[in-house]
Protein backbone atom coordinates (compact mmCIF):
# COMPACT_ATOMS: atom_id res chain seq x y z
CA UNK A 1 0.00 0.00 0.00
CA UNK A 2 3.07 2.49 0.91
CA UNK A 3 4.73 1.55 -2.13
CA UNK A 4 1.58 2.25 -4.06
CA UNK A 5 1.16 5.62 -2.44
CA UNK A 6 4.78 6.52 -3.24
CA UNK A 7 4.22 5.36 -6.79
CA UNK A 8 1.79 7.80 -7.12
CA UNK A 9 3.00 10.79 -5.65
CA UNK A 10 6.29 10.62 -7.77
CA UNK A 11 4.14 10.01 -10.76
CA UNK A 12 2.22 13.46 -9.74
CA UNK A 13 5.83 15.11 -9.10
CA UNK A 14 7.06 14.36 -12.63
CA UNK A 15 3.47 15.79 -13.68
CA UNK A 16 4.00 18.52 -11.94
CA UNK A 17 7.91 18.49 -13.23
CA UNK A 18 6.18 18.35 -17.18
CA UNK A 19 3.46 20.80 -16.57
CA UNK A 20 6.14 23.41 -15.28
CA UNK A 21 8.28 22.83 -18.00
CA UNK A 22 5.73 23.19 -20.69
CA UNK A 23 4.73 26.48 -19.58
CA UNK A 24 8.75 27.39 -19.24
CA UNK A 25 8.79 26.56 -22.94
CA UNK A 26 5.99 28.58 -24.02
CA UNK A 27 6.93 31.69 -22.59
CA UNK A 28 10.16 31.03 -23.60
CA UNK A 29 8.44 30.76 -26.98
CA UNK A 30 6.35 33.84 -26.50
CA UNK A 31 9.64 35.88 -24.76
CA UNK A 32 12.16 35.23 -28.05
CA UNK A 33 9.06 36.25 -30.48
CA UNK A 34 8.53 39.90 -28.44
CA UNK A 35 12.44 40.04 -28.34
CA UNK A 36 12.05 40.06 -32.06
CA UNK A 37 9.39 42.29 -32.08
CA UNK A 38 11.51 44.59 -29.97
CA UNK A 39 14.38 44.86 -31.87
CA UNK A 40 12.16 44.95 -35.78
CA UNK A 41 10.70 48.44 -33.72
CA UNK A 42 14.16 49.76 -32.75
CA UNK A 43 14.86 48.94 -36.40
CA UNK A 44 12.11 50.76 -37.67
CA UNK A 45 12.22 54.02 -34.84
CA UNK A 46 16.03 54.20 -36.14
CA UNK A 47 14.84 54.60 -39.96
CA UNK A 48 12.61 57.29 -38.50
CA UNK A 49 14.97 59.01 -37.24
CA UNK A 50 17.21 59.19 -40.57
CA UNK A 51 14.16 60.02 -42.32
CA UNK A 52 13.36 62.45 -40.13
CA UNK A 53 16.89 63.93 -39.75
CA UNK A 54 16.92 64.14 -43.49
CA UNK A 55 13.93 66.32 -43.38
CA UNK A 56 14.78 68.85 -41.13
CA UNK A 57 18.06 69.02 -42.74
CA UNK A 58 18.75 72.90 -43.83
CA UNK A 59 19.36 71.53 -47.52
CA UNK A 60 15.38 69.90 -47.88
CA UNK A 61 14.29 72.77 -45.76
CA UNK A 62 15.80 75.31 -48.76
CA UNK A 63 15.08 72.55 -51.67
CA UNK A 64 11.84 72.79 -50.59
CA UNK A 65 11.19 76.83 -50.01
CA UNK A 66 12.70 77.17 -53.16
CA UNK A 67 11.02 74.32 -55.33
CA UNK A 68 7.76 73.78 -53.76
CA UNK A 69 6.90 77.01 -51.91
CA UNK A 70 8.53 79.28 -55.04
CA UNK A 71 10.73 81.46 -52.03
CA UNK A 72 14.02 82.93 -53.25
CA UNK A 73 16.83 84.77 -51.54
CA UNK A 74 15.87 88.01 -49.14
CA UNK A 75 18.79 89.60 -51.26
CA UNK A 76 17.27 89.30 -54.39
CA UNK A 77 14.90 92.01 -55.03
CA UNK A 78 11.46 90.68 -56.42
CA UNK A 79 8.76 92.39 -57.79
CA UNK A 80 5.41 91.24 -57.05
CA UNK A 81 2.13 92.26 -59.18
CA UNK A 82 -1.18 92.08 -57.04
CA UNK A 83 -4.40 91.93 -59.20
CA UNK A 84 -6.47 95.00 -58.72
CA UNK A 85 -9.04 92.66 -57.56
CA UNK A 86 -7.76 91.26 -54.78
CA UNK A 87 -6.04 94.87 -53.56
CA UNK A 88 -9.96 96.01 -53.80
CA UNK A 89 -11.38 92.80 -51.75
CA UNK A 90 -8.71 93.31 -49.44
CA UNK A 91 -9.77 96.59 -49.10
CA UNK A 92 -13.32 96.17 -48.28
CA UNK A 93 -12.79 93.47 -45.97
CA UNK A 94 -10.15 96.31 -43.83
CA UNK A 95 -13.00 98.76 -44.08
CA UNK A 96 -15.59 96.44 -42.98
CA UNK A 97 -13.84 96.07 -39.44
Amino acid sequence: MIVGLVAVAILVVMFGFAAFHSQMATTQYQLEAVEVDLVLEQERIHDLQIQLDELNSPAQIERLARGVLGMVDPDVPTDVIVDESILVEVSDLAGSR
